[in-house]
């Protein structure tokens, strides 16, 4: 099923309006995307913007949007995309029970 295969998850969210550095003023926060666990060999991608890949699933990905990227509610939906694709380098770690003959 994972062979040779690219395969993609995607989903759209709205973002509330955030406050500046966190109180209101000063420059824009930084919003972090937080993977607690995800297949290796994914990129992630939001709003078109490649943040990162996930090259070990046995790891937590903290990815930071940049505020400009991030859409609030006034200005539309965000589109988040994880792209499983066998060409991004993962050094063979892949957990015994990860390609797809055991889903329970």
């Amino acid at each position: 099923m994972w062979n040779g295969q690219k395969w993609s998850y995607s989903t759209t969210f709205s973002s509330p309006a955030m406050g500046l550095g966190g109180h209101g003023r000063g420059t824009p926060s930084t919003t972090l995307l937080v993977f607690e666990g995800i297949k290796m060999g994914a990129s992630v991608v939001l709003n078109g913007v490649v943040l990162g890949n996930a090259t070990d699933q046995f790891v937590r990905y903290s990815f930071p949007v940049p505020p400009p990227l991030l859409r609030t509610a006034t200005q539309g939906e965000n589109r988040l995309e994880v792209v499983f694709d066998r060409t991004i380098g993962t050094n063979g770690r892949f957990m015994a029970a990860s390609g797809g003959w055991d889903w329970a």
